[in-house]
């Protein structure tokens, strides 16, 4: 048996049995596993290639006309958006919470009151604990610098526009990002784009004012430095970030995870994730030390979690809610994200904290919550596209290929199938996949867009003037939307918090608005209780708006109580249908004649899932009995909503409406939900009885339609319900 030696291509020698050749060598049997144990390797190695530092770019002409034009879509931004949130101040709709205790905390710390806050809802939040420092209820050192601005413009659209400016200026970094990993301008500027129009992010720029809104611009640059590995600008933007808000520093924490582990940089590291700890360390001493509970009172949001951890986690993947809220974070880039795990990792603590809460506002995606996440959701989808990109290269040019030898398709036209027509194809599968959730956070721009720049009323002007009446050392309580108005002192309060014990209340019952109490019934009470107490003087009631001084010393009592009202008070209902009003021609019990109607908004989103319906009305003859007008939605299964609390009318109901004149009844605002979902059918009935009885179905009275009405299309107007009801419109809600 002969042995014959082989060399092989290592040119070692090898030796084997002539006998065995024909043989069919044995499996190796560890093969797959020996694959198995390797692709942890091969997967470390192909991230941190991955991962590398981006090679130079330089774009030239086309860099330089992306870079202006980013700039450009940054001032338009900045423009629109300002004139969207001074509009919003000067409508009124701006709120105690927040904006008046930011305006309040920056000015009296720059009134040597350092971080002093009064303002806060002593119905149902947690966060009332009177006059505190703001380091109570949250760890904002940012603030301190920001206070400096009071001494040059004590004016709270001053934060107001930073806030827009500061988040406007992370629509570069975008760019740089994208247009550096991606090797084109054209994702930079899409990207920059996608940033500043980003619903989560958007929704928190127009809602008031929060040190945490600035820390999206500094994060989207910390992101972009991280990729370049420039390590000094890195540690800036950390430093800053973590200057807004405690909980931020669980965003700094994961980013020096990611220097330490991917990028192999253990310093670096390190020394940013002993920063944040520091930082929370000092943040958590703080609010122990300023807090009368001994620790912030939002706290208690994660009580569950802490008496419940295993049913507190299960409700995450059971609440409807809690996965609505990932499809609203992550859709607006469709899903991407998941694409570069490895990034979204970075926002998995800040998304955690908010879907284990109980505050329900954390996970709906469209508050300030969200502000640290969306530009770790954007360097993600960026990421992902850096290895996506060339797959989909290669599947296009896999494609044409196919297209032109199969199909014989010509060039030109196969020239068409490109990568981007890939991605879009696959982000609008997404699209559809999640359609209803990506609908309601894209809501969001279509309303800035819609509302900015807004003509202010009359009765913004009275309220403004109203205002400026309380002197400028007194303490005020005043309603939630006016509180931002007058809150540049040092002692201000939310109605109803402290109402007997400051020096002026300040309402407004025509709003629609009142929080914080849970029902208008409660709201109304105090505010008449007010009234009736002869605890004050009535120093202004104009069109809505009451403004009661408090007598000084207590017990010292007007000759005559401000229980009635002068008339100039009931101007808010002296209002003629606006252009655009619906026409209407219904009659009540011969006396009532609807002549108008508008429903605002008259498609409702359940971004915002809001209406207010306004009728106008014109007295046909004297009333001889007690009426209510009554407002119904009617759903597609049947069920009637009933608004029989319109305040127009609790202030001023039917009774007291004279012969010939054409009031405005403006319902509470109808908050509706997802059983409301489809076509409701409007409807308006009168009852006899007071509005404060609030009569039921069965005191309807009869309706008629004058000269027999014909319907329009729709099939409207209708009666129905024995002819007490008239069906006037459709309100689609979605």
């Amino acid at each position: 048996m002969g042995v014959r030696h082989v060399t092989d291509l290592t040119g070692q020698a090898d030796q084997t049995d002539q006998t065995d050749q024909s043989q069919p060598e044995a499996p190796d049997q560890n093969k797959p596993l020996r694959r198995l144990l390797r692709f942890p390797q091969r997967a470390w190695q192909w991230l941190s290639a991955h991962e590398a530092v981006p090679a130079p770019f330089d774009a030239g002409l086309a860099g330089r006309i992306a870079l202006a034009l980013v700039a450009l879509i940054a001032v338009v931004y900045t423009v629109v958006m300002v004139g969207y949130v001074f509009g919003q101040q000067d409508l009124f709709r701006t709120g105690a919470e927040d904006l008046g205790i930011m305006d309040q905390v920056l000015w009296n710390t720059s009134h040597g009151h350092f971080l002093v806050q009064s303002i806060c809802n002593n119905i149902t939040d947690t966060n009332c604990l009177g006059n505190v420092s703001r380091f109570a209820i949250h760890f904002e050192p940012i603030l301190i610098p920001l206070s400096l601005l009071y001494l040059i413009i004590p004016n709270v659209k001053v934060i107001l526009f930073l806030q827009v400016a500061v988040v406007a200026s992370g629509a570069f970094p975008a760019y740089l990002l994208a247009a550096r990993r991606l090797r084109n301008v054209v994702w930079g500027v899409l990207f920059a784009t996608l940033f500043l129009l980003y619903p989560s992010l958007q929704a928190a720029v127009v809602d008031d004012f929060h040190p945490e809104t600035l820390a999206a611009a500094a994060i989207m640059w910390a992101l972009y430095f991280l990729a370049m590995r420039r390590y000094r600008a890195l540690v800036i933007c950390c430093i800053l970030t973590l200057l807004c808000k405690e909980t931020l520093a669980l965003d700094v924490i994961m980013i020096g995870l990611f220097v330490l582990v991917i990028q192999r940089r253990p310093r670096i590291g390190l020394s940013l994730i002993v920063a944040a700890c520091l930082q929370l360390a000092l943040a958590l001493t703080l609010m122990h030390l300023a807090s009368p509970l001994g620790q912030s009172p939002v706290a208690g949001r994660l009580d569950n979690l802490k008496s419940q951890p295993l049913t507190t986690l299960l409700s995450i993947a059971t609440d409807p809610a809690r996965r609505a809220y990932l499809f609203k974070l992550l859709g607006p880039v469709g899903f991407l994200p998941l694409l570069s795990p490895w990034v979204l990792a970075l926002a998995a603590p800040s998304m955690l904290l908010n879907m284990v809460s109980s505050y329900p506002q954390m996970y709906t995606g469209i508050y300030q919550y969200n502000t640290d996440i969306v530009p770790i959701l954007v360097a993600a989808a960026i990421d992902a596209l850096a290895w996506l990109g060339p797959l989909l290269e290669r599947g296009a040019a896999s494609l044409r290929d196919h297209a032109r030898r199969l199909l014989r398709m010509p060039s030109a036209v196969a020239w068409c199938i490109r990568p981007q027509l890939l991605l879009l194809i696959i982000v609008l599968i997404v699209f559809v996949l999640g359609k209803s959730s990506v609908q309601l956070a894209f809501h969001v721009d279509a309303l800035v867009i819609r509302e900015s720049f807004p003509t202010i009323n009359q009765h913004d002007q009275i309220g403004d003037r109203i205002a400026q009446m309380i002197p400028a050392g007194a303490s005020v309580s005043a309603q939630g939307t006016l509180a931002p108005h007058v809150s540049e002192r040092y002692e201000v309060y939310q109605f109803p918090y402290k109402d007997y014990q400051a020096d002026y209340v300040f309402v407004d019952v025509t709003t629609g608005n009142f929080y914080p109490y849970t029902n208008a019934t409660d709201y109304i009470n105090e505010v008449q209780g007010m009234l009736a107490s002869c605890r004050f003087d009535l120093t202004a009631a104009q069109d809505g708006y009451i403004l009661l001084h408090r007598l000084t010393p207590p017990g010292v009592a007007p000759q005559v109580c401000p229980t009635v009202l002068p008339a100039s008070f009931y101007t808010f209902a002296d209002v003629k249908p606006p252009s655009g009003t619906s026409p209407a021609n219904v009659v009540y019990a011969n006396s009532l004649q609807l002549i108008g109607y508008n429903l605002a908004p008259p498609h409702v989103n359940l971004a915002q899932p809001v209406t207010t319906v306004y009728t106008y009305w014109k007295v046909l003859r004297p009333l001889t009995q007690p009426l209510t007008v009554v407002m119904t939605f009617t759903r597609p299964d049947g069920y009637r909503i009933q608004i029989t609390d319109a305040f127009t009318q609790t202030w001023y109901p039917p009774s007291q409406w004279p012969v010939g004149t054409i009031v405005q009844v403006v319902s509470w605002p109808l908050y509706l939900n997802q059983n409301d979902k489809g076509n409701l059918l409007f409807g308006v009935e009168v009852r006899t009885g007071a509005p404060y009885n609030n009569p039921s179905a069965q005191d309807a009275v009869p309706a008629v339609l004058p000269g027999g009405a014909s319907p329009n299309p729709n099939g409207f107007p209708r009666l129905v319900n024995h002819g007490t009801s008239a069906l006037l419109a459709i309100l689609p809600v979605q």
